[in-house]
């Protein structure tokens, strides 16, 4: 009886202390190519971004359909349209998960809707008809620090500013992987027109480092799966970039600096975007 009861407590931790499993999932159609990560346990999914369009939150959900598993969470690390656009779909095939972000994630996810979707239409398959015409309003909130579970792991957040001043990463411990939103990109050249704290965004960037990942997601990619390395480099990119917008903060004289120093980086239309909606 005795060796029977350890062997079950041994099966039973084996389960609980399974790795997690995360998927970088990338968007086929542009302009901006975002990715969203699939987090899955061995009964449970957590999914994380949900995509630029109506059309790409499909192809994501028939993905995720697919597993088989309980979506027990969606999160988005942030409220700019390409990262929560197709969430109204996954609320229809996925009514009983939980949908979280961001404190005062709703209000600006509402802005980004009025103000954004036409522009971003301008570039997706399908215009502005393939982007959501009502903002979603549901999503509770979670806190820097805050823990989410799939199948008993831990699935910690971060939250701070990015490329929107509302930001978060996502550390999965077991997998020693960083889901990064819009706070680390590899080797492209990131949005910077939301606010002007480049100081803050580099402390969120120095948080994940401390992690030392052997995997990112990040949501603008040249690859998938890129290495722990990248994290460096969004580091010194963020602080060439301060450097430049401190010499001249003007939108030509910053994307050529930047591009000079970075002149394999994909992206470089985002200079003048950036500096075209910065609030002032």
């Amino acid at each position: 009886m005795n060796k029977l009861f350890l062997v079950g407590f041994v099966f039973l931790s084996t389960l609980v202390n399974a790795q997690l499993k995360v998927t970088d999932w990338m968007s086929k159609t542009g302009p901006l190519f975002p990715h969203s990560a699939i987090i899955e346990g061995d009964t449970e999914i957590g999914i994380v971004d949900v995509q630029q369009s109506k059309s790409e939150a499909l192809r994501l959900i028939a993905d995720v359909l697919e597993k088989g598993k309980e979506v027990k969470w969606i999160y988005v690390t942030h409220p700019h349209l390409d990262h929560f656009a197709g969430a109204n779909y996954f609320k229809i095939f996925f009514p009983k998960a939980k949908f979280y972000s961001i404190q005062g994630a709703n209000e600006e996810m509402t802005y980004q809707v009025k103000t954004r979707r036409l522009p971003l239409g301008q570039g997706t398959p399908g215009g502005a008809n393939n982007l959501p015409e009502e903002a979603p309003n549901y999503f509770l909130t979670v806190k820097d620090n805050e823990i989410l579970k799939i199948n008993g792991q831990n699935v910690e957040i971060f939250a701070g500013k990015g490329d929107h001043p509302l930001s978060s990463i996502v550390w999965v411990p077991s997998a020693k992987t960083i889901i990064a939103g819009d706070v680390i990109f590899n080797q492209i050249h990131a949005f910077f027109g939301d606010h002007n704290d480049i100081d803050a965004w580099i402390k969120l960037v120095e948080r994940a480092n401390e992690k030392k990942p052997e995997v990112v997601v990040a949501a603008h990619s040249k690859t998938a799966n890129p290495s722990g390395t990248i994290v460096e480099e969004q580091l010194q990119w963020l602080k060439d970039l301060k450097k430049a917008m401190g010499e001249n903060d003007t939108w030509q004289y910053v994307k050529s600096e930047l591009t000079k120093k970075y002149p394999t980086w994909g992206n470089d239309f985002i200079f003048e975007f950036s500096y075209g909606v910065r609030k002032k």
